[in-house]
């Protein structure tokens, strides 16, 4: 592959974008991504003939003809089936080609429409060479017509999406900023040095990520839509009729506990604050005073170290008055997200401080205080990275705005019309007046005062520096701080600064993970000389930080509850009276107050800029963390001590699961984190990889994807066979695992002989296993109830039951009344039903409020409820079920929000007056629709099940197995 000039590549937070006509933007991207993949002058020459749709058509039939002449008939089947493939990349590229004129005439060419072009051709050379250089081996041109095929789909799903979309009032102009991200993946799909591993993979690995890619673009253009239809469409406030928790509207209740205005701003500021007057009054033009009951939005976007922190924060402070209520939310990671609506609610004192851990609850009476208050309020998203990570914290309705900072264009908050900026680098003008402010009116007079004999010189090396920053203003606010520090620059003057600079500059090393472009190179070089004048301990601390999340890092993770887990390269930190290795316990643990020398190395950070500490919060700015370059030695002690020192303070386990999955229900970064784990396990036949293997089990059934959740099972209970032999409790517990797994994909036989090995193993521990061992007669009965057996069912919930009235667990009783519930709904007991499904939900939300059994429990009792003709008792418990589930998965519709949905549905069809007929036939659709996108992504099977009298139990598949 020809790669593109590393100093021309672009990454995400470089481009200039004007968000009020982004065809330049898409130009831009096209013809970067054409750059990056372009073809050879062998490859022009040989496709300079197929560069159109009708020429790749016509190579297409002339193939098919003269294969069929040749009675190569499966050759010509694979021609044939390429053919739908061109007509959908024609239908691609003329959407592209109409995005390209605008949308009004241009009043300063006489109001013409103004039409740009961009040349297609490369995706038809591309498409020609693939089929062309295949063409005489069958085995070749099968897995390149198959893999086309794929694209195919996925780009037809793309065309429509965008067909949809064009039909809003600003579809043009956002989905310009969508397609970008197509570019790429497609071109390089169709790349021809990438023909090996096409031929020997069909549909798989980077090929199968590349069309992933472009299905989530496509997922993300419908999000934008369905967000934007319900911005305009009224929400019926008596039934929920769409996606629930987000477009549900409260009434406010009139109690305001806060006393306004508020704010929880953070309390770093710049000292210095040059220009930026125009951005500002920018954003104040589009979040101030506008069309009530629609909340602004406005994105602030650019590269890094350009200051779109300082302006937000700037702004917020500029114009607080504007607002009853500004709050600051860091976006880096979901907890930090959820930490920050914590922070929030209990500002608002919607909670209590001490209520501030249940994450979960304080987003949602957040969210609802956001959407029913009349207040005015400014929320202010600092540094999103990540895409759909904001997705389900915003409300889409009230009487605020949304300021976003990122260096990701992304449409993170699903805006149809969004509105934003690129903030640029400074100007001559601006950067010297920074600089000049920056280094003080003392300095000035003394080197560039009035006969002053070096004075010109130390202009010329002043506008050198300046030219060398781009400017950009982290680099130049770092370059004034460098030249004033006497231990690296003791003449104080910038001509001998800048000859440190450009040793350094030539000296820098490559970064590993991309290629810098000249201004990140100067910005680097300004650290690199930070970096190599820190004492030893400073460093460490430096380094450590490095590998953190950058924003509220607490100064208390150094004082671990034990100290032994500081580890060497950390010894220093140990206060007066901490335990050292083979001492014993610590006397007193001196977390108020550091240690001298951890207390040395902030102070040091601190004064040169490297990190803020506000209170016992330390945070670090990216760029640092980014210029932060560690030799293997360095990084593997690192990575053991802050590994070592978060271990100490992470929740560990809950009844043999991660905790971290109960806390926030982060299902996607457990598994990250467990495929991390692994690859670092030398030995995968070790009882470790076992238990990694296990959580990362229970985390695929959480998510019901039971394929990936049955393989890591099935080897966790072959490595535990092998090494703690076959009557061992962790045994028990994958047996258990594994019988849960075989029930849900309706294997009756082999799930019951897994869950009777359980029991047997457990009934053999005696009392240290009861509790588990209640849980395997309950799951046995489950087994039993699915085959109809009711009455075996009912026997094993009895034993159940009386082993966990012995050993009480809360928990797994409300597990064992949703169970009797179950029976008694099949047996049309309804009345006695909802007293069970009521007792699963007290119990469950003693365990948690925000448990998905507390939403399970809600949703069969939406189900007896509406048995009994009690429709809005029915649609009150389907809510409730709504809300849970939703605040779980916030970014998608996944099973168990479109089971719910489906049977509101249900309830609003059978509404007597008919009154809501309209929307659940809507809803129904949708949700129907919504099922058969989510069964593939789950790998469930419901072919045939369309036609099944009870509907709802193609729904139950798409819910973990314990929930149904």
């Amino acid at each position: 592959m020809q790669e593109l000039d590393r100093e021309r590549t672009f990454v995400e937070d470089q481009w200039i974008i004007d968000f009020k006509d982004t065809r330049e933007f898409l130009i831009e991207n096209w013809r970067s991504s054409v750059e990056q993949y372009r073809l050879s002058s062998h490859d022009l020459k040989q496709a300079e003939h197929c560069v159109t749709d009708k020429a790749l058509r016509t190579y297409l039939e002339k193939q098919i003809i003269e294969s069929r002449r040749a009675r190569q008939f499966s050759k010509a089947a694979a021609f044939s089936n390429v053919l739908p493939f061109g007509k959908s990349i024609w239908q691609l590229e003329s959407c592209i080609q109409e995005l390209l004129v605008s949308e009004e005439g241009d009043e300063s060419n006489g109001g013409l429409v103004d039409v740009k072009q961009i040349d297609t051709s490369p995706l038809w050379a591309f498409a020609y060479l693939n089929l062309q250089l295949t063409a005489d081996s069958p085995r070749k041109l099968k897995v390149t017509t198959g893999w086309m095929n794929g694209l195919r789909r996925s780009i037809e799903l793309l065309n429509s999406a965008i067909a949809s979309f064009r039909q809003l009032e600003n579809g043009d102009n956002t989905i310009r900023t969508e397609l970008v991200d197509t570019f790429e993946p497609l071109l390089s799909i169709f790349h021809k040095d990438e023909f090996v591993q096409k031929w020997t993979r069909y549909l798989d690995g980077p090929i199968k990520a590349k069309i992933a890619s472009i299905s989530e673009t496509t997922k993300h253009i419908r999000d934008i839509n369905e967000t934007s239809k319900l911005d305009r469409e009224s929400v019926s406030q008596k039934y929920v009729t769409n996606f629930g928790l987000r477009d549900r509207i409260l009434p406010p209740d009139g109690t305001e506990k806060a006393i306004f205005p508020v704010d929880n701003l953070p309390k770093f500021r710049s000292d210095v604050f040059i220009g930026r007057q125009e951005d500002i009054t920018k954003i104040h033009e589009e979040l101030g005073d506008r069309e009530p009951g629609k909340i602004r939005k406005y994105h602030i976007y650019g590269r890094r170290g350009i200051g779109k922190t300082q302006i937000a924060l700037e702004y917020a402070r500029r114009h607080n008055r504007a607002y009853d209520a500004v709050f600051w939310i860091q976006c880096e990671t979901k907890a930090s997200l959820k930490q920050s609506f914590a922070d929030i609610a209990v500002k608002l004192e919607l909670v209590t401080p001490e209520q501030n851990t249940n994450f979960l609850e304080n987003l949602q009476r957040t969210i609802a205080w956001l959407r029913a208050t009349s207040k005015k309020w400014l929320l202010v998203y600092d540094n999103a990275e990540r895409n759909n990570l904001l997705t389900g914290y915003w409300p889409l309705s009230g009487t605020g705005a949304l300021l976003l900072t990122s260096r990701s264009y992304f449409n993170f908050f699903e805006d149809e019309g969004r509105s934003g900026q690129t903030v640029e680098c400074f100007n001559h003008k601006e950067r010297e007046e920074l600089f000049m402010t920056l280094l003080g009116s003392k300095w000035q007079t003394e080197h560039l005062g009035d006969g002053k004999m070096m004075s010109q010189i130390e202009e010329a090396a002043i506008r050198t520096l300046l030219d060398k920053t781009g400017g950009l203003p982290i680099t130049i606010y770092h370059s004034a701080n460098l030249i004033l520090d006497l231990d690296i620059n003791p003449t104080q003057t910038v001509r001998h600064f800048m000859e440190g600079f450009e040793k350094a500059f030539d000296a820098l090393p490559a970064r590993a993970a991309a290629p810098r472009d000249h201004l990140i190179r100067a910005l680097d070089t300004v650290w690199s000389i930070s970096f190599a004048n820190l004492s030893p301990n400073a460093r460490v601390i430096l380094n450590c930080l490095s590998l953190l999340a950058p924003d509220s890092i607490l100064v208390d993770l150094f004082f671990p509850k034990d100290p032994l887990k500081l580890t060497a390269a950390l010894d220093f930190c140990r206060a007066a009276g901490m335990a050292r290795p083979g001492r014993g316990e610590n006397t007193i643990q001196t977390v108020i107050n550091p240690s001298s020398e951890l207390q040395a190395a902030l102070d040091e950070l601190k004064t040169k800029g490297l990190i803020r500490v506000i209170g016992r919060e330390i945070s670090i700015h990216r760029t640092v963390q980014e210029a932060v370059s560690l030799k293997d030695d360095e990084l593997r002690a690192c990575f053991d001590a802050m590994t070592s020192l978060l271990y100490d303070v992470f929740p560990q386990q809950h009844q043999g699961r991660p905790l971290y999955l109960f806390e926030i229900g982060e299902y996607d970064e457990c598994l990250n984190l467990v495929a991390i784990a692994r690859s670092a396990v030398t030995d995968q036949s070790s009882l470790l990889f076992s238990h990694l293997l296990n959580t990362e089990g229970v985390t695929y059934y959480e998510l019901n994807m039971l394929g990936p959740s049955r393989l890591a099972m099935e080897q966790c209970l072959e490595i535990r066979r092998s090494e703690l032999g076959d009557d061992h409790p962790e045994v028990a517990i994958s047996l258990g695992n594994l019988g849960n797994i075989e029930l849900a994909e309706g294997n009756h036989e082999v799930a019951f002989e897994c869950l009777g090995e359980a029991a047997s193993i457990r009934e053999a521990m005696g009392d240290e296993a009861a509790v588990m061992l209640g849980v395997n007669y309950m799951q046995i009965g489950h087994v039993k109830a699915q085959i109809d057996d009711d009455t075996a069912a009912y026997a094993m919930y009895q034993k159940s039951e009386g082993v966990l009235n012995k050993y009480p667990n809360d928990l797994y009783r409300a597990y064992l009344d949703l169970a009797y519930g179950n029976l008694e709904l099949k047996k049309g007991e309804f009345s006695t039903a909802a007293q069970s499904f009521e007792k699963a939900r007290v119990r469950a939300r003693q365990d948690n409020n925000w448990h998905p059994l507390v939403a399970a429990a809600n949703y069969k009792l939406g189900c007896a409820e509406f048995e009994m003709d009690n429709h809005k008792k029915s649609m009150k418990y389907l809510n409730n079920a709504l809300d849970i589930a939703e605040v779980r998965s916030p970014s998608n519709i996944d099973g168990t929000i479109a089971r719910i949905q489906w049977k509101m549905s249900e309830v609003l069809l059978d509404e007597t007056a008919g009154e809501y007929n309209e929307q659940g036939i809507q809803l129904k659709e949708e949700m129907e629709f919504r099922q058969k996108e989510i069964a593939e992504h789950l790998g469930v099977d419901l072919r045939g099940m369309d036609e099944w009298p009870d509907r709802e139990k193609s729904f139950d598949l798409l819910v973990p197995g314990y929930f149904r």
